[in-house]
């Protein structure tokens, strides 16, 4: 479900007008990559009626977010709601004791997001599932 924040008011997106180029430029304004896919629905009704709608008309000619333009009324219903899929660009890689790339598949995590610098992974709420997935990922 996609839910804007404007001056600390949040509420729901509608899909009048809205393309693959807006879930593209909402995608990178929100830090992750493309997006894979989107769809509009009624499809969590138990969140989607705890908001109001925010956004509607989202119309983008380019992935750049700053160029959309979107208004703050709308003529929707919670049917119209987008949900959003996008490319998760982390990358994650271990490191030995010597700093040096692990050759060993164990040591210390790092995770670089839309190939900015890498840093290290808190370790808050991170679980064995957590673990199994990023491992999974690094193949």
């Amino acid at each position: 479900l996609l839910v804007a924040v404007n001056n600390d008011d949040a509420g729901t997106v509608c899909d009048d007008l809205f393309s693959d180029l807006s879930a593209a430029a909402i995608c990178q304004k929100m830090g992750y990559g493309d997006a894979s896919s989107w769809t509009h629905g009624n499809l969590w009704s138990s969140v989607q009626g705890t908001y109001d709608i925010a956004m509607d008309n989202v119309n983008c000619q380019t992935e750049n977010f700053e160029e959309c333009s979107y208004d703050t009324t709308h003529n929707c219903g919670h049917t119209e709601d987008v949900f959003l899929t996008c490319e998760n660009t982390a990358s994650f890689s271990l490191l030995n004791s010597e700093g040096e790339p692990s050759e060993n598949a164990n040591g210390l995590l790092l995770v670089a997001v839309n190939n900015d610098d890498a840093g290290t992974v808190c370790d808050d709420l991170f679980s064995d599932l957590s673990a199994a997935a990023i491992c999974q990922k690094m193949g």
